[in-house]
């Protein structure tokens, strides 16, 4: 189990005190069930709440022993109920989204696989809208580090966010939400050692995965991963890559300007768990860096980057785009003008959503490809 201290009431001044009950939400790691627990002055404590739901904001009505929280699933858009504070009597206050009902709508489970180094790991499999037992499915994977505790997030389907799971679900894919464990200095490969082991699990559920037409995504950290497992692993048969780091060298020596920071504490002792400086063992740089693994890629891949990125010089998107097409193989880079790390702009989000999208389905629902898939847009022509 996993707790967190939570102040549900705002409007005591003196906060949080061993003389009064202490509440923490609860979320159990294996089961993903969530609830409250509280604990009394003298340490004893005791489940309030715990259900298959992702339950949480509990508050406390000022002097009174009211207490609302909201309570939802993947399904089931959250609701608030109101109870005391020693839930003896809980009551539902609202009925969100009620033409949810009026929609096809999927479903997310939880599946368990172990790295090829034996760690135990969770993900999460969310079922297409229009599920029907024995038909043929692709399947996108989505990634970034550990996914499984959102098993029972309950998401809309969003036209302009790219990695919208529900608008995946909408569109016929399954989508796989799996965890990423790390071995020391070999973040790459860490990935591909829990991504196939996941994928294959998730196929070895019979429900329909085609393994012919996985695809695997990705933003930022997830963008670097997506950009170096589909270079050498043969499970996914196309990427997708936003703003991701590619050449683990020229990264380290870039700045973090959104934060003021070097990257060189990003690639050591941040997300890229290398340990140590490039110059003390060059060989980690090299053997996980997507750029010089590329003669590896079979799969095309989809890069996307804004050239204002204060987190991720995009620089890094052209250095695995140069490369790429040097070597005759199949990528797309997208620049969006202005747009930093992730897109806030809602005609670049529209445009980004849509054409990752479709570059999906050309390579994975044999879609017919538009041109800027085909034939490419260049650069002196991209605003006509």
């Amino acid at each position: 189990m996993e707790y967190h201290f939570m102040d549900i009431d705002p409007a005591d001044e003196d906060g949080a005190s061993i003389s009064k009950p202490l509440y923490f939400s609860a979320l159990d790691k294996d089961t993903k069930s969530s609830g409250f627990y509280v604990s009394d002055a003298t340490g004893k404590g005791k489940s309030l709440i715990q259900q298959d739901a992702r339950i949480g904001r509990l508050v406390k009505s000022k002097g009174t022993d009211r207490v609302l929280f909201t309570m939802g699933t993947f399904a089931q858009s959250p609701n608030l109920f109101l109870t005391n504070t020693a839930f003896s009597a809980i009551k539902p206050e609202s009925k969100t989204n009620p033409q949810q009902t009026n929609f096809a709508w999927g479903k997310s489970e939880l599946i368990t696989y172990k790295s090829r180094w034996g760690k135990p790991l969770q993900g999460v499999l969310i079922y297409p809208a229009d599920y029907t037992p024995g038909r043929s499915y692709p399947m996108v994977t989505y990634i970034y580090e550990r996914l499984s505790d959102e098993l029972h997030n309950y998401a809309t389907p969003v036209e302009w966010n790219p990695y919208s799971e529900q608008a995946l679900s909408q569109n016929g894919y399954f989508v796989l939400k799996p965890d990423i464990a790390y071995l020391p200095r070999n973040p790459g490969k860490s990935a591909v050692d829990c991504l196939e082991p996941a994928v294959a699990a998730a196929v070895a559920k019979n429900v329909g995965i085609d393994p012919k037409r996985v695809g695997l995504i990705g933003h930022s950290w997830g963008g670097y991963q997506t950009a170096f497992v589909t270079t050498v692993s043969k499970t996914f048969a196309v990427g997708v890559a936003g703003a991701p780091l590619t050449e683990l060298t020229s990264m380290y020596n870039s700045f973090y300007w959104n934060a003021g920071l070097s990257d060189q504490q990003l690639l050591e002792t941040g997300q890229g768990r290398l340990e140590v400086p490039f110059w003390e063992d060059p060989k980690v740089y090299f053997e996980n860096s997507p750029v010089w693994q590329s003669s590896k890629r079979t799969a095309p891949i989809l890069i996307a980057a804004g050239d204002a990125d204060g987190a991720v010089d995009w620089h890094q998107a052209q250095y695995l785009y140069q490369t790429l097409r040097r070597m005759g193989k199949n990528a797309v880079l997208l620049v969006y003008s202005g747009e930093n790390h992730n897109f806030t702009r809602r005609p670049d989000q529209l445009d980004y959503a849509r054409r990752l999208r479709h570059f999906l389905d050309v390579y994975l629902k044999g879609a017919k490809p538009e041109a800027w898939v085909s034939d490419g847009v260049p650069y002196l022509k991209k605003d006509d």
